[in-house]
């Protein structure tokens, strides 16, 4: 059989031994869980985790069982550390440890290897997830199984190498977890500062030392223009072009808070100039009304003319506003807007952000030196989320280098 690119070698320098090809249901045993009958309210509630597919990367689970519910249905436990495998719906060929003991239902299978090569089981199946579901799941249709992954060919290396390969992806994937927690405290800052700053809890100083005035309440159309696409001027699916001139930008388009005009498609030119009003430029501010709402964006670094999509609304600050677009955006993205847009909707459930919502959504507005200290402080903490990142991307695309090197 053909070998991997990377090999290891034995502690004393010698070459390990050839890789064999054995079918997983060889190397393995495995079983899946079932569901307590819903209909029973003493099986649910209880004290045991009930995981499910979409659940197997998690610590915490939405539902949890009893003991009587346990007894009372296939579902079956599992320990932390356990390999579990996604066999149902969107999430089929996802692969993880657990982190939890719990129980499981009949859309995941726990893996027991014969050996302890849960970590190289677990990345072989990960990098050939893609190839596993085209071939059992075509067209998206239908569930993997027990069956199905039983009759899985692996290469299998001897268990020092299998070692080997385990213990460099652990270091990987430490690093990547570092780097994950190290972005989500930096989120989990930036989301306490911005209540500070906004419910004026914490306020910055001018340069001399003095304190800055209060701040104004204001309707956001007191200090800012809000346009979207008009219905009559929605776009037919052949308009949507690969290339040219002038960009159209929707929703799907936003990244982090900033659009990433490498997804965005393009229009023709007397599309652009139908409305003037919805031409985008550096500093706009935009919000999603329609699909996934509430997502805000601001335009930096706009490479082309820019026109809107349908279900985005472009907010400008007004000439005479004193307000500074960062400012807005930053307010925007804060959970004030949604949590406007909850209270003014029947039943807390809004389907569109619709202007008659935005226009009386108050903002609270200080002078421009504060308005651009908070914007810059904000900032500062979105550009080290941001590094934090790129590096985590970095990391993942090594990983993703070193598995296609270390598998066949």
């Amino acid at each position: 059989m053909d070998m991997p690119k990377l090999r290891f070698k034995a502690d004393d320098g010698s070459s390990l031994p050839e890789w064999q090809q054995k079918r997983f249901g060889d190397i393995m045993k495995c079983y899946s869980g079932g569901t307590p009958s819903t209909s029973e309210k003493t099986y649910y509630g209880g004290s045991i985790p009930f995981l499910k597919s979409g659940e197997i990367h998690l610590s915490v689970t939405q539902a949890h069982i009893t003991e009587l519910g346990l007894a009372n249905s296939s579902a079956k436990l599992i320990s932390k550390g356990d390999l579990l495998y996604a066999l149902y719906g969107a999430t089929s060929g996802d692969v993880a440890i657990s982190k939890i003991d719990a129980a499981i239902n009949q859309a995941v299978l726990c893996i027991v290897p014969h050996h302890d090569n849960r970590i190289y089981l677990k990345n072989w199946l990960e990098l050939n997830r893609n190839r596993i579901i085209s071939k059992y799941l075509q067209g998206g249709q239908g569930n993997l199984s027990a069956k199905i992954v039983k009759s899985l060919i692996v290469p299998i290396p001897s268990i020092a190498e299998q070692h080997k390969i385990a213990d460099l992806i652990l270091t990987v994937d430490d690093i990547i977890d570092k780097q994950q927690a190290e972005i989500k405290a930096w989120e989990q800052y930036k989301k306490g500062l911005t209540q500070k700053l906004f419910s004026q809890e914490v306020r910055f100083k001018a340069d001399d030392g003095s304190d800055f005035p209060d701040w104004e309440c204001k309707k956001l159309s007191e200090v800012a223009s809000m346009h979207a696409r008009i219905g009559w001027q929605n776009l037919r699916q052949d308009e949507f072009l690969d290339s040219g001139d002038f960009m159209l930008i929707t929703g799907t388009d936003f990244q982090d808070g900033l659009v990433n005009f490498k997804t965005c498609c393009y229009v023709d030119k007397w599309r652009y100039e139908q409305d003037q009003k919805i031409q985008v430029r550096n500093g706009t501010v935009l919000v999603t009304k329609d699909g996934t709402l509430g997502k805000v964006a601001i335009v930096k670094d706009l490479p082309k003319p820019a026109t809107l999509n349908a279900g985005v609304f472009a907010i400008n600050p007004l000439p005479m506003s004193a307000l500074i677009p960062k400012y807005l955006y930053h307010w925007l993205r804060a959970p004030m807007l949604m949590n406007y847009a909850k209270a003014m909707s029947t039943g807390g459930t809004i389907k569109h952000l619709n202007q008659g919502i935005l226009v009386n959504f108050e903002i609270s507005v200080p002078c421009l030196e504060e308005q651009r200290k908070i914007a810059e402080c904000l900032d500062a903490i979105d550009d080290v989320i941001a590094l934090a990142k790129a590096e985590l991307e970095k990391w993942r695309e090594l990983k993703k280098g070193l598995l296609q090197q270390l598998f066949v």
